[in-house]
């Protein structure tokens, strides 16, 4: 069996960068899309800028509301043809809508708030701690909304924010 992990197969991700090249160069419009680029890893990094160093393609890339770049992404991100969509937090309103739509009914005042005080209004952080307390049960049904839990074997676990 063969290991296909990039950083063990440099060979293979030249050569699937190469590839992306190549299809990119096609005469037709291309744009690269980039969620949340602070989070890519080097090899990830490199290929994107082997592709920008190659190809003048757009790029368009999102942020969080207050993001401050490091040098090295800003040198990698800032090559001419880019757009920065700053991603504003989620209000608590929206965190309470975000959460109905993942668990399939409303919460109640209070968990939106706790969940939107833990999430700091990340819509991917309000998605896996909405899932994650109805699953682990700290949250309950009731009434047609979603609660939390405050049973004392539940209380003492439940929306900590360290």
């Amino acid at each position: 069996m063969t290991d296909q992990h990039p950083v063990r197969h440099p060979d293979r991700v030249f050569h699937q960068t190469d590839a992306l090249a190549a299809a990119l160069s096609r005469p037709r419009k291309h744009v690269l899309a980039i969620d949340d680029p602070q989070y890519l890893d080097v090899t990830s990094l490199a290929v994107l800028e082997a592709i920008r160093s190659r190809i003048d393609v757009p790029l368009i890339y999102t942020v969080p509301d207050r993001f401050a770049f490091s040098t090295a992404l800003a040198a990698l991100l800032n090559r001419g043809r880019e757009t920065v969509l700053p991603i504003p937090p989620l209000g608590r309103s929206q965190t309470g809508q975000l959460c109905k739509q993942i668990l399939g009914a409303a919460v109640d005042d209070e968990t939106a708030g706790s969940i939107h005080h833990l999430s700091e209004g990340n819509p991917r952080l309000v998605v896996r701690i909405a899932e994650t307390a109805a699953l682990s049960g700290r949250l309950s049904q009731s009434e047609g909304k979603w609660r939390r839990d405050r049973s004392p074997s539940v209380e003492h676990t439940s929306f900590r924010h360290s």
